[in-house]
């Protein structure tokens, strides 16, 4: 099960970089991610930006088993899969092909793949890492959980890690004792929010509403989980709230449908009243842009999201938590009251 937060992410990165740059300046995305989030890069920017299909990952991520729980081990045993089985083709057939490229690129951002990082170094050319976390402080986090030692091949990571020239760090950044110390170690800037992704529509609050029925003065709260399936969580429960209409890309009798593929989240962010999902950095860094109340459900092993937390309080977001008990027996009409305000003006971006 995969979200895209941070294809996401990049997206926004992608469109500062091609916005800032001169013209002679190109990007080249290399993810697996759909290719419709990247649509509006290739209308805007045309040539200079193009996407390439990886023949394999480039790192190992995370295994959900729904929207709000991760599968630790076989997260752990995928992520050393990787390491033992993927790590060495992914470097030696990406240093091949860029290798014989005229020109080479000039440098390689990655969010957050540790394999860039020796692919650069065999191209001698810079690796700048942009994330607000690692994987190997993912990771060693969920090991921690049973107080085991860490295996030698997250020492791998962690070395892999260490070999970038740069870390641009995120806001919303991991405690720094939880990174491990080579990672620490490199010479990092700490850069404010970064994002939401571009919103797709020119519509306001109010005609995104009147698409739907909905008035200007009805309460809506929007549902999102970062692109996970939620048909197993959200199923069982009645989500009939007195004076509420909930909308999302979910498919749930009591939630009016949004189309998932052409969704324009951002815009929706700004039409709603309430957010209700998970701690993840896209759906922050939009619930930020869009200055609403979100109501959050924990994940569990999931390290970064005290950090995003942290990061949300900081920025002076309403936020409140939806405890998980609370949220599996549909008890979240307290939680939306208590975060509900006047309906905000347009604030399109």
């Amino acid at each position: 099960m995969k979200s895209y937060g941070h294809a996401s992410r990049c997206c926004a990165l992608i469109e500062h970089l091609l916005s800032h740059r001169s013209e002679s300046y190109s990007v080249e995305a290399v993810t697996l991610a759909p290719d419709l989030l990247f649509v509006g890069l290739r209308e805007r920017h045309g040539d200079r930006f193009t996407l390439r299909r990886p023949a394999h990952r480039v790192d190992a991520g995370v295994l959900q088993t729904d929207a709000l729980n991760v599968d630790r081990t076989r997260s752990l045993a995928e992520a050393e899969r990787f390491m033992v089985e993927e790590r060495d083709v992914v470097v030696r057939e990406e240093v091949a092909l860029l290798a014989a490229r005229e020109p080479r690129p000039s440098v390689i951002l990655s969010d957050a793949s540790f394999v860039a990082g020796p692919i650069a170094r065999a191209l001698g050319i810079p690796a700048v890492l942009c994330t607000n976390f690692t994987w190997d402080a993912i990771y060693l986090a969920m090991l921690n959980d049973d107080d085991a030692a860490p295996p030698a091949w997250l020492d791998r990571v962690t070395r892999d890690y260490a070999t970038f020239t740069y870390w641009l760090c995120e806001a919303g950044a991991l405690d720094p004792t939880r990174v491990p110390a080579p990672v620490r170690a490199l010479p990092t800037t700490t850069i404010p929010v970064f994002g939401p992704a571009r919103s797709t529509t020119a519509s306001t609050r109010e005609q995104l509403r009147t698409e739907l029925g909905l008035t200007a003065t009805d309460r809506v709260a929007l549902l999102t989980f970062g692109g996970h399936e939620t048909a197993q969580l959200l199923g069982p429960l009645a989500l009939r709230f007195p004076g509420w209409t909930l909308v999302g890309a979910v498919q749930h009798p009591d939630v009016v449908a949004l189309d998932p593929v052409t969704v324009d989240v951002p815009a929706w962010m700004r039409a709603a009243d309430v957010v209700i999902g998970k701690m993840g950095y896209g759906t922050c860094a939009e619930v930020l842009a869009a200055g609403r109340p979100f109501l959050y459900v924990s994940r569990s092993h999931w390290a970064e999201e005290a950090a995003l937390v942290r990061m949300m309080r900081e920025h002076g977001a309403a936020i409140a938590e939806l405890p998980r008990d609370a949220f599996l027996a549909g008890d979240w009409l307290p939680g939306m009251d208590k975060l509900a305000q006047p309906p905000l003006p347009d604030a399109r971006r």
